[in-house]
């Protein structure tokens, strides 16, 4: 049986492991390649939408290529690295479910140490006696001769102490004696205790009854003096807490005048923001567009409710490059008009991107031009503008 307690053991220690991680079917390397798989899959079609985006075409020698050409080729620069992947069969094509079956099959590679000395373990019951019943039957039976001398030995006593009396019947015979005798002098006591406070009871009633003789009227006034008592801490107790709320209220309405006066203030600041910022930002806004194109648009205009469009056409409608130069010439054009040179610092972040060369170089020149109104201007690329510092980061 402890052979069987061990085997046992082994048996719920291999079902714990497979049971916190169960084996997925599929090695990690399997997995891993269905990732970039699918990872090449996401590069292709990328390069599929944006060559769908269309072409530039050369006035001159009518040359075409696609109008976001720099990122299709970083883009198949990155397809490049993966080489010739194959998608595994039999693996789900959704991305969240590749990676928690990725990390599923490294758990089973890491509990493969722990698993292997356990694998020839077959299936067993524990035996019904436990580990500390089995040492308790082992220590019996190392005490098997010396329980048959004292079986002799305690028959030997019994058959000398047969002829006594029992002594054991009349110890518990006298117990039970002195136990009602001490329960008796417990109880006479008490009795007599009780005897001696009603008799004295009975004299102080007896006075009472002689020195109270109205005793309905007393009742009925001590009733009275109750109830007082009671209303009058119930009328302190409402009283605090009308005080309390009506000093709320008061502070409520105070603050209630003091936002109505805000919001007040605020519509008539709001108007008065518009009616001279809305102009002026158009202005600034033009001259700037109009540099960046080339002239090929001139006009921004934003409404009261600052709905925009570029030479009477929405914003939303232009293509990837002419929202990046109309929303470029906006914010430069707020950054003149709002900060008047409190805070002199412009921070673009990729603002060229989707630029083609030309717009890219007037971009810069303009940019270039505003250097005696902005004391800085950080631009972060992958282009290569005129620049008076630049910092290469590497990959």
């Amino acid at each position: 049986m402890a052979d069987q307690h061990q085997t046992h053991q082994r048996w719920v220690e291999k079902e714990r492991l497979l049971a916190r991680t169960p084996d997925p079917g599929v090695s990690v390397e399997t997995v891993e390649h269905a990732i970039a798989a699918k990872e090449a899959d996401h590069l292709r079609q990328r390069i599929a939408d944006l060559e769908a985006k269309g072409v530039h075409v050369c006035p001159s020698c009518q040359h075409a290529w696609p109008m976001e050409a720099e990122t299709i080729d970083q883009l198949k620069s990155e397809l490049a690295g993966f080489g010739v992947v194959e998608r595994p069969h039999g693996l789900p094509a959704d991305r969240q479910a590749l990676a928690t079956l990725l990390r599923a099959a490294q758990a089973w590679e890491d509990i493969q140490p722990e698993l292997a000395p356990l694998r020839d373990v077959e299936p067993c019951t524990r035996p019904k006696l436990s580990p500390t019943e089995i040492e308790t039957h082992r220590h019996r039976n190392s005490f098997g001769d010396r329980r048959a001398v004292l079986s002799t030995v305690v028959d030997d006593l019994k058959a000398s102490l047969a002829d006594r009396p029992d002594y054991g019947s009349l110890l518990r015979d006298r117990q039970r004696y002195e136990d009602q005798r001490n329960h008796y002098e417990t109880q006479l006591a008490a009795y007599q205790n009780w005897e001696q406070a009603y008799q004295a009871a009975m004299a102080e009633i007896a006075v009472l009854s002689e020195t109270v003789k109205d005793h309905s009227a007393v009742s009925d006034l001590r009733n009275a003096v109750a109830i007082y008592d009671t209303l009058r801490t119930r009328y302190e107790k409402d009283l605090k807490a009308y005080t309390d709320g009506m000093e709320s209220v008061s502070a409520i309405l105070d603050e209630a005048e003091d936002w109505d006066r805000a919001r007040a203030a605020l519509a008539s600041l709001r108007s008065k923001v518009k009616q001279h910022l809305i102009p002026s930002l158009n202005s600034v806004a033009s001259q700037y567009l109009a540099q960046m194109t080339g002239g090929d648009r001139s006009v921004i205009h934003a409404d009261e409710d600052f709905a925009i469009t570029v030479d009477g056409q929405a914003l939303n409608t232009l293509s990837g490059s002419g929202k990046a130069v109309a929303c470029l010439a906006l914010r430069l054009g707020l950054g003149q008009v709002l900060t008047q040179g409190v805070f002199p610092v412009f921070i673009g972040d990729e603002i060229d991107a989707s630029m083609d060369q030309n717009r890219t170089a007037n971009t810069a020149a303009l940019l270039d031009s505003l250097k005696g109104r902005l004391s800085q201007i950080l631009l972060v690329t992958h282009k290569r503008p005129e620049a008076d510092y630049v910092v290469e980061m590497g990959v």
